[in-house]
């Protein structure tokens, strides 16, 4: 029985996005060793799995901005590059891409992007008159230590393409062939949500990063998959260009 789960197309579509984060691990991880390593700060720098604010505050201090905003552009293509592997089967880039993006998908795409900013600020009201935790703070570290914006539009550039390719291309794709639509938003959504763990997710974060998440799914279905990449990528990058400025 465990070995018939194993097989199964779920069982594969489900480990996908964890073999998909342990590749964002590693691969990051490793190329911020290198970096270190080539800088002589191989000896000090303490690398973990989960990037509290202290440890990218840290990062910060003894790595270039260009090293770590390399590292976490490597790490973003390696969980891409792992899912497409795992789900081909499932899932082809040619269905993901299957046109041309047009200049109405960045705009309708841009409109997107105030979208998220109104249902992030819904969600936070919400969390605060619940009494629940309030948002990560780990962006603004990113934010403050990297500093150059074009950095900072760079990431959130490839953060859209890369992300929305993962999520509502790969994987709500091939849940989409396995389940419900609604099932298959809401559990695309919450592995979505704790998939960005490395920004020290507390309650809070993770309905903010869900509700995002279902947002994203719906647009992409509704629409295309480029104009969620544009709301994606617009949302981050106002995001960070704001945590900059409150720094």
């Amino acid at each position: 029985m465990v070995r018939r789960f194993a097989a199964s197309p779920l069982a594969r579509i489900l480990l996908a996005p964890v073999a998909a984060y342990a590749a964002l691990l590693a691969i990051s991880s490793g190329a911020l060793l290198a970096i270190a390593a080539l800088r002589g700060h191989a000896g000090s720098l303490e690398l973990r799995f989960v990037l509290t604010v202290p440890v990218i505050h840290r990062m910060m201090q003894q790595l270039s901005a260009y090293g770590v905003t390399a590292a976490q552009v490597l790490g973003e293509f390696a969980a891409l590059s792992t899912m497409a592997v795992v789900l081909h089967r499932e899932v082809r880039l040619a269905d993901i891409l299957d046109r041309r993006p047009r200049v109405a998908d960045l705009l309708f795409g841009l409109l997107g992007t105030a979208g998220l900013f109104v249902l992030v600020e819904l969600v936070g009201i919400t969390l605060v008159l619940l009494h629940a935790s309030a948002g990560s703070t780990t962006q603004l570290a990113f934010a403050h230590g990297i500093g150059s914006p074009w950095l900072l539009l760079l990431l959130a550039l490839v953060a859209g393409f890369a992300e929305e390719t993962t999520f509502r291309g790969y994987l709500l794709r091939a849940l989409r062939g396995r389940m419900a639509l609604w099932p298959a938003i809401l559990l695309e959504s919450g592995i979505f949500a704790a998939f960005h763990t490395g920004w020290g997710l507390a309650p809070g974060p993770f309905l903010a990063i869900a509700a995002i998440g279902v947002a994203l799914s719906f647009l992409a279905l509704r629409t295309n998959i480029y104009r969620a990449m544009v709301a994606h990528a617009g949302y981050d990058a106002l995001a960070f260009l704001i945590a900059l400025h409150l720094r």
